[in-house]
C-alpha cells in the first residue's frame, strides 16, 4: 500500500492514505517528475511544503509542494496538492547574467554554488 507523508510549514509530519485521485508524470525530456494528489480531509490543513511517497517502506517519490488548494463540496472538504521531485530545485534556479574576467573560484562558488546549498568545494582557487 502507498503511504503519503506530508510535512507542513512547521515541520510536522502527517501520514495520509487512500487518496481520491493520483496523477504521476515522469518524462524522459523533463528532469523533474510531477505528482498531483487529491485527498478527502475533515478540516483545513496547514501549508504543506514537502511530500514523500512510500511503497511498503521504500521511498518511491520525494518532492516539494508547488500548490495546495482546499475545496468545500457537498461531500466534504478536498485537499489538492501538486508537487515536483527534488530536481525542481535545479530547474527553478535563476542564474543572474554575469561577465567575468578571470574570476576566482571563491567568487564563482559564492555567487553560483552557495545559493544552491553547496557548503564547500575541493580544488584550487
Amino acid at each position: 500500500m502507498l503511504t503519503y507523508i506530508l510535512t507542513d510549514i512547521n515541520g510536522r509530519k502527517s501520514t495520509m492514505n487512500y487518496p481520491l485521485s493520483v496523477s504521476f508524470v515522469s518524462s524522459d525530456d523533463a528532469p523533474a517528475d510531477s505528482l498531483k494528489l487529491v485527498f478527502a480531509v475533515n478540516e483545513s490543513v496547514y501549508p504543506v511544503v514537502s511530500i514523500i511517497v512510500e511503497n511498503g517502506g521504500e521511498r518511491i517519490f520525494s518532492g516539494l509542494v508547488d500548490t495546495q488548494t482546499e475545496q468545500q463540496t457537498n461531500g466534504g472538504m478536498l485537499l489538492t496538492l501538486t508537487a515536483r521531485s527534488l530536481e525542481c530545485v535545479l530547474l527553478d534556479n535563476e542564474a543572474l547574467p554575469q561577465t567575468y574576467c578571470m574570476p576566482s573560484m571563491p567568487l564563482i562558488f559564492k555567487r553560483h554554488l552557495e545559493p544552491l546549498g553547496f557548503k564547500e568545494y575541493i580544488g584550487t582557487d
